[in-house]
């Protein structure tokens, strides 16, 4: 595990909800986020897991987050998605 910049990855929204942002500001991320190993063409890491966890640390005012990096693009998405249930409280 490494900590990156968030200005080194592939953000696509700026819209999160309030609660993470100031669970982020208070604790940190805690968890780190998942990016792919290859950089996308404008040099930046995609996010395979982990989106609202950059989009609150952006909110929070936080530059750089704990990430994990693999090999495998969309399929390892699905693979960390596959185990995750609906939860209204992160929403």
């Amino acid at each position: 595990m490494t900590r990156i910049a968030i200005k080194d990855i592939a953000v696509e929204e700026a819209r999160l909800a309030h609660p993470l942002a100031k669970a982020v500001a208070a604790k940190g991320v805690i968890v780190p986020v998942v990016l792919d190993v290859k950089k996308d063409a404008s040099g930046l890491y995609p996010i395979l897991d982990g989106r609202r966890r950059i989009l609150a640390s952006i909110k929070a005012g936080v530059k750089d987050v704990p990430a994990v990096f693999l090999d495998g693009g969309a399929e390892i998405t699905l693979m960390l998605h596959a185990t995750r249930r609906n939860n209204p409280v992160s929403e």
